[in-house]
């Protein structure tokens, strides 16, 4: 998830173990509840992700954007 997000390990955990981001992570979160989002984020972090990794987000996120379907936190961890 740090990966596609181009953040640090570091930071990405911090948030997982329950620090509260700065405003601008903050805001990158609650973007990323819409698929199309991340499909941007995917297409510009891509070179941080295995060709694999990119192909299963790819497949995912356009069926979740043919559906209509926004993220949870469960969803984006499981991807």
């Amino acid at each position: 998830m740090s990966r596609l997000l181009g953040w640090g390990e570091i930071t990405y955990h911090r948030y997982e173990n329950g620090s509260l981001p700065d405003q601008s992570h903050n805001n990158q979160l609650r973007l990323i509840k819409e698929p199309s989002n991340v499909k941007i984020l995917l297409e510009n972090n891509s070179d941080n992700l295995s060709s694999k990794t990119i192909k299963k987000l790819n497949k995912r996120l356009e069926e979740m954007i043919a559906k209509k379907i926004k993220f949870q936190r469960v969803d984006i961890m499981s991807i």
